[in-house]
């Protein structure tokens, strides 16, 4: 059932008969067969693991089976699965040139509805069916599994806000881990849909899989049903928990995990949004600017690197994921041109689409990597955007910054006041969150224990710089004498006494020419 539940193996019509050479049958009648005096026929049992691995009988049933299955004896489990190679995306080579792609569904209230209205989902699920011709294998998965129940109870936990509804929240939290304990017993029922194509090979299987996907996904919307992709990790996670039924050990991947994460434009290990403010303090050198670049990137992607303008799934009839995909295997040749934003700052001028399709090119990486995406940015700012770089690297506000971005780089067609304000408020969040109180904003991320504390600026025009050295961008402004307060301390080239990060968040400071007080 294993392989059942992991490989699209039926098309609609009639079943293919099984090929007996392959599951170990010889061709013709086994009545021509001819068996030493006294040997019975040959088992799985026998053949694969015979009671004597060194009875010449055993090692002649071996040989027998594995000329005629033309396979290597599996020694494990894993040598059981027939998949070839599984991709960060989800995509499964299964068998030659046979590639399958897996989808996670959930339940509607059928039951519940009225008649007419059971005729309408009845018929649309029929239609559904109907969609998948002979070249398409498809298979419905259902999988129970037994789960850890307190790490089960911690899903459907409320937490506690401040307000006056919290006794209202632990009674309804309590109620629904009543009914988890009556309902299920611990068992946790799965809905799959794995479908799958003969392809030339994977740019083919790529392109007709995700228009497939795109199908799945909205007929399922039509019948009221919630339906999400699977990825690499996530399929081998359904793997690893279909063959460990009996364990409640935790599925891990360990390194590879992060490297998979990493190719579908994820930040591996780590939180992208704190991820993008490093990466743009240790480059912008001010608080402010950062802050409101990243509320504009915000209002854009949700700080989301592989998504696609939401009006054009729609229209494209397509998912951000499968987009993703189609652009990195060259599938989908309109990118440049199709208006449609995408990433973080949602680029959707041709030219500036271009640009980013032969920067990800270059490096080698995804359309949507985050990392990818963050190094575009930042020479899109400092090559064809100086000006609005300089802004951000001196801006004396969060809300200086934010209009800075959205009137020049964003440039969106509502500019309106409103919209200005909703997305510096974005941006003041990120500063009270990171730079606001002392809080790490540098690259390494490190608190000085001694900090914050106050100094008082004894020289008239100590440059402020974008990091702590000398060796580091000036931002253009000065800081007059007059007492500040340091909220990180580092040493860097050129100040002896190291230089201090100011909690304006306009920069960093030379210590040598301050005096703590």
């Amino acid at each position: 059932m294993a392989t059942a539940a992991l490989k699209s193996s039926q098309a609609k019509g009639k079943p293919k008969k099984d090929n007996p050479v392959k599951y170990g049958a010889a061709k013709g009648t086994q009545a021509t067969q001819k068996l030493p005096k006294g040997a019975k026929n040959p088992t799985y049992q026998t053949a694969y693991h015979g009671g004597d691995s060194n009875s010449p009988l055993s090692n002649f049933f071996r040989i027998i089976v594995e000329k005629m299955d033309k396979k290597k004896t599996p020694h494990s489990t894993l040598d059981t699965l027939p998949f070839e190679q599984i991709y960060p995306d989800g995509l499964c080579r299964v068998e030659g040139n046979f590639y399958s792609r897996m989808v996670q569904f959930y339940d509607i209230n059928y039951q519940l509805a009225q008649n007419d209205e059971k005729q309408h989902i009845f018929g649309e699920y029929c239609q559904f069916l109907n969609y998948f011709d002979e070249t398409i294998h498809f298979q419905f998965c259902f999988i129970n599994q037994q789960v850890d129940m307190e790490e089960y109870k911690n899903v459907i936990s409320i937490p506690e806000q401040d307000d006056a509804f919290n006794l209202v929240r632990n009674e309804y939290a309590t109620y629904l881990r009543n009914q988890l304990e009556k309902g299920n017993n611990g068992i946790v029922k799965s809905k799959y849909l794995i479908f799958g194509i003969e392809a030339r090979d994977r740019k083919q299987a790529v392109s007709r899989l995700s228009k497939i996907e795109s199908d799945i996904i909205n007929k399922f919307k039509i019948l009221g049903c919630k339906c999400n992709t699977i990825n690499g990790i996530e399929r081998l996670k359904i793997i690893h928990d279909y063959l460990n039924q009996d364990s409640l050990e935790k599925f891990a991947m360990g390194d590879l995990a992060d490297k998979v994460t990493a190719k579908l434009g994820g930040v591996a290990s780590a939180d992208p949004e704190k991820v993008i403010w490093d990466y743009l303090l240790a480059r912008i050198g001010c608080a402010y600017g950062v802050a409101g670049l990243m509320g504009n990137l915000y209002a854009e992607s949700t700080l989301k690197s592989a998504i696609l303008q939401r009006s054009y799934e729609k229209k494209l009839n397509i998912t951000s994921e499968g987009y993703t995909r189609l652009v990195d295997d060259g599938a989908y040749p309109d990118f440049v041109k199709d208006k449609a934003g995408y990433g973080l700052a949602q680029w959707t001028f041709w030219s500036r689409k271009q640009a980013l399709l032969d920067f990800a090119k270059s490096q080698g990486k995804s359309i949507g990597d985050l990392s990818m995406q963050l190094d575009f940015l930042w020479k899109e700012l400092k090559d064809s955007y100086p000006a609005v770089l300089t802004v951000l690297q001196g801006a004396d506000s969060v809300r200086q910054a934010s209009d800075a971005v959205l009137l020049w780089y964003e440039r969106p067609a509502d500019q309106s006041e409103a919209v200005q304000v909703k997305r510096a408020g974005y941006g003041q969040g990120y500063y009270e969150k990171y730079a606001a109180g002392g809080g790490t904003g540098s690259s390494e991320g490190v608190n000085d224990p001694a900090c914050p504390f106050r100094v008082r600026v004894t020289v008239k025009d100590l440059r402020i710089r974008a990091g702590a050295g000398t060796d580091t961008a000036w931002t253009g402004k000065y800081v007059p004498p007059g007492v500040y307060t340091i909220v990180e301390e580092k040493t860097g080239k050129g100040s002896e006494a190291g230089w201090g990060r100011l909690k304006s968040g306009a920069g960093w400071i030379a210590l040598d020419h301050c005096q703590r007080v």
